[in-house]
């Protein structure tokens, strides 16, 4: 079953097909749901992201690979469930 997600910044709205992948993402920091939101939604570059949060693009990949990390782990107990 799909389901819609909001970008934190209520800038746009989604449909995912996952909703495992969708209640996974919501378990993330705001901010991170955000990197998460404009690098593979929005696709924007690390250092576009990087230039609009503050942060550098070294840090904000750094912050999407932990992201990716959680986001992996989550799914996996989901699928367990």
């Amino acid at each position: 079953m799909a389901k819609l997600i909001h970008s934190p910044s209520g800038g746009q709205t989604i449909l995912l097909d996952s909703c495992s992948l969708a209640v996974a993402l919501a378990e993330l920091p705001e901010q991170t749901q955000e990197e998460i939101f404009l690098y593979y939604f929005q696709h924007l570059t690390q250092k576009e992201i990087g230039e609009q949060s503050g942060w550098t693009r070294s840090t904000i990949g750094r912050h999407i690979q932990l992201a990716l990390k959680r986001l992996k782990e989550e799914m996996e107990v989901l699928s367990h469930e």
